[in-house]
Order: C-alpha cells, then sequence, then structure tokens
C-alpha cells in the first residue's frame, strides 16, 4: 500500500481514495503498513480520521532516509535553494531530526507522493513532559505546495537541541519556521530552539516552559488588518501568560514587516536584520469607549451608515448569521453545499454575485456522500474543487462544550492565516449541538452566542442548517432565541419529488428576497479521466446537483393562520387594488397602516405575508393559487 498527502493506493487489491475513506474502511487490515504505533499515544484520538493521519506520520517518519541517506537531498533545498549553511543543521541530520522522504513511485501518477524534507511534532504532556514517540510529521517541498502539509494530530511542536550541546544556557528560542530556526541557530548556539510551525501554536509553549527555563520569542511581523493573523499580537499574549506563570520570556520582532530571517540571509543582510530586532509591545485589547453613567440617548448624526456587502447576490449578507431550515430529506444540504462551492470558486449562484473566499464546512450527516455531491458539482459546473479554498471536518463536535469550541477555533485560526474566510457553515446544528435540549433558552443562547463570536473575530457568514419541529408551520424546532438571532431565515421545502423551494422566511436589515424554485437532477459521476463510474452491479454511480425551477404555485391550504395585522394588510391591499393599482405600492400600505417600523418589518417577514404576496422594487402583488 501507498500512502500520500493526497491519499493512498492498494496495489493489492488495485484501488485508491482519500485517507478519510481508508479511515473509516474499518474492515481493512493496516498491519502492513509498516510497525505497529498502538503504544505511541497515551492518549489515543477517538476520531477515526485522526488516528488514520497519525498512523500515516508514524509510518512515513520511519520510512524516511536518514542520515547519509538523506544528506544529500537535504542540502539541495536547505542550502541550494534556501542558502542555510550546513554546519547549522548537519547534526540534526546525523541524530535523525530532519530527513527525506523520497517520492512514491509505486502509486498511480495522480496519487504520486513529491519527495519532501521531514521534521516532527512532539506532543507535550500537561505536565510539560515530552512523548518520545512521533505521531505528527511536518513535509516541507521545494515546489508545488506553499501549505507545506502535515499528517497526525498527537503533535504540537519540533523541538531542536543546542547546536553546541556542551554549552546550553537553558532557554527556549522559539519561531515560527524551520528555514527560520536553521538560519538563526549560529547567532544562538547555546539555544534549544522550539518550532511552532504557526503563530497559533505558540500557545503551547505554556505546557512546555518552566520557572527555571527562560523563553526568547522572536516572532513573525506581519502586517495584517485582523489582529488574529499577526505573529507579534499573539507572541504579545503568550508573553504575558508566559510571565504570570513565573517565567522569564522576551518577545521580540523584525523592525520591517514581512522580513523573516531566511528572507535576510539570502538578501546577504542577516547581521543587519538581527541588529534590527525590536521588541513586541505589550498587546492590549481595544478599550470599549466609556459611557457616563446613567442612561443616555446619542444623536443619530453621530452614528455612521454601513452599506451591506453581500456574500451571494441578494441571498447572504458578509459577517451574518443565516439559517437553512425544513424538513428531513428537502434538500437543504443540497443547498448549502452548492452555496458553500459557488462561494470556493467564486462562480455565479443561480445569477447571483458572488465573493470568492475560503469556505469550512462543518459536516455532521450524510458525510459519505458529500464526496460525490462534490464531484458531481464539479462536472454539472465545469468547475474544479481540488485548488478550491474549501475544507470540511474529520467529524461531528459538540459547540456548546467550552473545552471543543476552543479547539475549534484553534483549527479555524490556523486555516484563516492561509486563506481569507468568507462562509462557515454548520450542518447541522442538532448534530454540533452536544445532544442538549433545543428548547432550553439558556442553551440555545450559549450555542448562538459561540457562533456569534466566530463571526465577530473571522468576519465569516455563519449558515446553519436546521430541522423543522412536528409542525412545520411553526418554523425551525428548538428555542426561539435562536431566531430572535438571524440575521437571514431561509425555509427549503419539497413537496412529492418536486422541486426544491426557497422561501426567505426572514431578512433583518433588507426586503426579502422572491421564493426560488430548484430540481434536484441526477448526474453520472466520472473519475478524473473523464471514465464514468459503476457500482458493483455495473449501475451507473450518481449524484444529484441543484438546476433553477419554476416556482410551483402553492395551494391555499398551505396558507398559515393570520393574525389582526396580516388582516389589515389584506384589506388595505384590497383598498389600493380597488383604487385602481396595480401592482399595488408598497409605501402606500405602510402609510395606511401607520405601524412602527419594527412592527411593519415583523409583519413583512411573517410566513403569512411571505406565502400570500409576492413584494419587490416597493410593489406588492398577490400571488397565484390553484
Amino acid at each position: 500500500m501507498s500512502l500520500s498527502s493526497n491519499g493512498y493506493y492498494d496495489h493489492k487489491a488495485g484501488k485508491g481514495g482519500s485517507l478519510s475513506e481508508l479511515a473509516r474502511d474499518e474492515s481493512r487490515d493496516v498491519s502492513h503498513w509498516g510497525p505497529h504505533h498502538e503504544h505511541y499515544s497515551s492518549k489515543p484520538s477517538g476520531n477515526k480520521t485522526e488516528k488514520a493521519t497519525s498512523d500515516t506520520a508514524a509510518y512515513l517518519w520511519e520510512k524516511a532516509n536518514i542520515g547519509e541517506e538523506a544528506r544529500a537531498d537535504i542540502e539541495k533545498y536547505l542550502t541550494g535553494i534556501r542558502r542555510i549553511p550546513t554546519e547549522n543543521y548537519m547534526d540534526l541530520i546525523d541524530t535523525g531530526l530532519l530527513r527525506y522522504l523520497p517520492a512514491d513511485e509505486k502509486s498511480p501518477s495522480d496519487e504520486k507522493r513529491p519527495p519532501a524534507l521531514v521534521h516532527p511534532f512532539k506532543f507535550i504532556e500537561q505536565d510539560g513532559s515530552i512523548r518520545t514517540a512521533v505521531r505528527k510529521i511536518q513535509l516541507t517541498r521545494k515546489e508545488g505546495n506553499p501549505r507545506k502539509p502535515h499528517f497526525g494530530s498527537d503533535g504540537h511542536l519540533t523541538i531542536l537541541p543546542p547546536l553546541d550541546p556542551t554549552n546550553p544556557d537553558n532557554c527556549f528560542l522559539a519561531t515560527e519556521g524551520l528555514e527560520n530556526a536553521l538560519t538563526m541557530r549560529s547567532f544562538y548556539p547555546r539555544k534549544q530552539f522550539v518550532v511552532t510551525n504557526g503563530k497559533s501554536n505558540l500557545k503551547h509553549l505554556l505546557r512546555l516552559a518552566k520557572p527555571e527555563i527562560g523563553v526568547l520569542i522572536i516572532a513573525d511581523h506581519d502586517d495584517h488588518a485582523k489582529p488574529h493573523e499577526n505573529g507579534q499580537l499573539e507572541a504579545a499574549r503568550v508573553r504575558r501568560q508566559l510571565r504570570d506563570q513565573g517565567v522569564n520570556c522576551v518577545a521580540m520582532k523584525p523592525k520591517q514587516p514581512n522580513w523573516d530571517a531566511n528572507a535576510a540571509l539570502q538578501e546577504n543582510k542577516l547581521k543587519e536584520w538581527r541588529n534590527l530586532l525590536v521588541e513586541v509591545p505589550e498587546y492590549e485589547k481595544p478599550e470599549q469607549p466609556k459611557l457616563p453613567k446613567g442612561f443616555r440617548f446619542v444623536p443619530f448624526g453621530e452614528s455612521a451608515m454601513q452599506i451591506p456587502e453581500m456574500l451571494v447576490g441578494r441571498i447572504l449578507e458578509c459577517g451574518t448569521l443565516a439559517e437553512l431550515y425544513g424538513d428531513s430529506n428537502t434538500g437543504k444540504s443540497f443547498v448549502a453545499l452548492d452555496l458553500a462551492f459557488s462561494v470556493a470558486t467564486g462562480c455565479q449562484w443561480h445569477g447571483e454575485a458572488v465573493q470568492q473566499g475560503g469556505v469550512l464546512y462543518f459536516a455532521g450527516e450524510g458525510e459519505r456522500g458529500l464526496s460525490r455531491r462534490a464531484r458531481a458539482w464539479e462536472i454539472a459546473r465545469g468547475q474544479s474543487l481540488k485548488e478550491a479554498p474549501i475544507d470540511q471536518s474529520s467529524g461531528v463536535t459538540d459547540l456548546t462544550d467550552k473545552q471543543c469550541r476552543e479547539e475549534v477555533l484553534d483549527r479555524i485560526r490556523e486555516k484563516a492565516e492561509q486563506v481569507s474566510l468568507k462562509l462557515v457553515v454548520i450542518d447541522t446544528l442538532s448534530r454540533h449541538f452536544g445532544g442538549k435540549d433545543e428548547n432550553q433558552t439558556s442553551e440555545m443562547s450559549q450555542f448562538v452566542s459561540a457562533l456569534d463570536n466566530m463571526r465577530q473575530e473571522f468576519g465569516v457568514t455563519v449558515l446553519l442548517v436546521h430541522h423543522t419541529g412536528k409542525d412545520a408551520n411553526k418554523g425551525p424546532r428548538g428555542s426561539n432565541a435562536l431566531r430572535a438571532a438571524l440575521d437571514n431565515e431561509i425555509l427549503v421545502e419539497r413537496r412529492d419529488h418536486g422541486p426544491v423551494v426557497l422561501t426567505n422566511t426572514k431578512m433583518k436589515d433588507a426586503e426579502p428576497f422572491r421564493p426560488m424554485a430548484f430540481q434536484l437532477v441526477a448526474v453520472n459521476l466520472q473519475d478524473d479521466q473523464g471514465r464514468e463510474l459503476a457500482d458493483d452491479y455495473g449501475q451507473p454511480v450518481t449524484s444529484c446537483v441543484l438546476e433553477p425551477a419554476e416556482v410551483p404555485r402553492q395551494s391555499p391550504r398551505a396558507q398559515p393562520k393570520k393574525g389582526s395585522n396580516q388582516e389589515n394588510f389584506d384589506r388595505v391591499f384590497a383598498q389600493q387594488q380597488q383604487l385602481g393599482q396595480s401592482p399595488v405600492s408598497l409605501e402606500a400600505v405602510r402609510k395606511a397602516l401607520a405601524m412602527q417600523p419594527n412592527r411593519w418589518r415583523e409583519l413583512l417577514n411573517s410566513k403569512y405575508i411571505m406565502r400570500t404576496y409576492d413584494i419587490a422594487n416597493n410593489c406588492v402583488e398577490m400571488k397565484c393559487f390553484d
């Protein structure tokens, strides 16, 4: 069997696939991959995909060339390309801390693993002890993959011994990248280097450091507008936490932004770079404006108007909380995936303009079918998702649990360093609610608060996929605390295998968009060479995509109950028609009803009005009925 970052290929069986598919195949015997590594982790992951990638990491680490076998290939990259002197890293090759993984020439051409320089992540226990086993590795390549992917989940940091082990100074020097660490080793020969492989991993120094061990952080000087994307701000946070623990910590950064040690070395300005290191300033959260004691009014003239920024045409606004809800098997996930794929690729969504950006998809239902749906979408749209910035979760997590939530936020921060995130889809709410009671206002409020924190920190639109209750006319199930927090609510309906119909039942700060309909159209799936796939019985392997369809006319029995405000709307609408208005002016109805603005918006967003009238361009017309 051959393993790579792209997946696996079983030469005996003559088939391959992704690592997640391999992890889900519980019947597969993996004993022939290489040495058993079950004893490596005292806390093995319960997630099968994570365990599979950790097993892969351990196997690849053992398979990689070491010592003399690796020396020439490593030198080609570190010295030939990165210009790092060989004396800065030769001891690491000799001790096997730097290894070289040759290309896997036995796999099919589309599954070949390119050659890579490999170094290990070490797992740091809560008490600061370090596990000896390697269950997570970093693969650094000369070209073709700027993300430098890693394998495994059981690892935090790479720890390099002092260049001069005879005279260590009992201090860690932490920096983000391996190449920067190797560049600086000759400047600091007595220090142990800690390579974090990203600013989000600096926090793991809190486990490693002790009061008797000093810490020097040389942070990246980033100039991103968002604080969570700046290495120097994360270094300042960690420095403060270490000092609170009694650790002597100093954090430095290059004076010039976006100029690291290895870049300076390649410009023959390494000494200048070192002399221009400055201390990272204290990180202070922006102070909230202090309000005078007591209640007060603020003039409207002091409030700046914000123009809505749309993510998908009239459908989704940037930075908002939206929801797709409906009964089971109505096509909710098809709609969510269609939106997600369009945002990731930047292609139009059924005529609606789209802002392209990164997408994270929390998959809680139908995970096995997601890859087939993605392939069907690629074929139908003529767009590839291979290079698109869209990732799906490895499994379900409990977003109501603080510890799980923090772990999720850390993973999102890692992704936010690589791509500008625009959309997070949670499919479904119940699968990520930790089995708690959706009807409890307190628990739903905590869940909504977690989503709001996600929205605000990363500036993303969060799209929930949710179910209706026993009575579909009463809207999505669970506490009203969720609906009150939503900016946008979209009902997804499908009857008797007819079209999937979207009805915008709530749009907080704009006119709801008109109902839309889509037909689920079957697509015969193909492999990368365009050959159609068949199952064991010779039948085509298919999935579906959404194609626009005509909105079906509604039946009167489907109309929800109406209250006094809806009755008044009907009455004024009929009066305006009698006066000869066609279509009726929405402004004329509003003036006749003389309602407060918030009540008026609630009326327009009510189910009765949405299902009885078409409202667009300040005009209102009654829908046709059978």
